[in-house]
Formats: structure tokens, C-alpha cells, sequence
């Protein structure tokens, strides 16, 4: 379907026109109907604002299905060994490290001590 649609709402809704065209270009956009580029025309705003502000309305724009999801987590799944043999070895090198920039008299936090005060510090800084 190519054109214009006219569309009559109810009284009690209270939506601009420009809101509407983007509630419908981003849609259309999470349905595959439309690019980026063409949902960002709809919408009648530049292709980077529509990007920035599709997400307000529950819409990702990495257009990323069930399908590559399974997959992505098949492939994942199978490397899961390879990701904790990485952790175990970073765990090591961390506690051989312990005490190269030690302070005197102060006992440097284990890998665990330290990762619970970067988790800490993180969720105080990003609040």
C-alpha cells in the first residue's frame, strides 16, 4: 500500500500527528516493512533521530529474530568450557599478581573481594 492514509481516533485520545506518524514508522519499521531510513521519512524526522528515539517505543534497532537468537545461543553454548577456562585463568593471574602493587601493611583484596567492590562502586556510580 503506497499513500496517504487518513485515520480518525477517538476523542479521548490525545496524540499529535507527528507522534502518530512515529508510533506507525516504528512499527512498520519492527515489522521489517521499513529501512531506518524510509520509517525515519515516514516519521517525518532525520534517519539518526529516528534511530535515537525508536527505542521509547519498545522498538530495538537491531533488527535481531528468534531464529539468529537460538543460533547465536547454539553456537555459544558450545564455547561455554572455553569462557571458564578463561575466568579460572584470570582468577590466577590475579592471585599470582597479589602484592606486585601491594601497599605495606595492607593485605590486597582477593579476585572476589575486588570484583564485589567494582560491582559496588559501579551500581553507586550508575544509579
Amino acid at each position: 500500500m503506497n499513500g496517504t492514509v487518513e485515520l480518525t481516533l477517538p476523542k479521548g485520545v490525545n496524540i499529535s500527528d507527528s507522534e502518530l506518524k512515529m508510533v506507525v514508522a516504528a512499527k512498520l519499521f519492527d515489522m521489517g516493512e521499513l529501512s531506518s531510513g524510509q520509517a525515519a521519512e515516514v516519521a517525518g524526522i532525520t534517519k539518526r533521530e529516528f534511530l535515537e528515539t525508536v527505542g521509547k517505543y519498545g522498538v530495538s534497532i537491531f533488527q535481531y529474530d528468534a531464529e539468529e537468537l537460538k543460533e547465536d545461543l547454539a553456537r555459544l553454548q558450545g564455547h561455554a568450557d572455553e569462557v571458564e577456562t578463561s575466568i579460572d585463568e584470570r582468577k590466577s593471574i590475579v592471585d599470582e599478581l597479589r602484592g606486585v602493587a601491594a601497599v605495606p601493611g595492607k593485605i590486597p583484596p582477593t579476585y572476589e573481594e575486588w570484583r564485589e567492590e567494582r560491582t559496588n562502586y559501579l551500581l553507586e556510580k550508575y544509579k
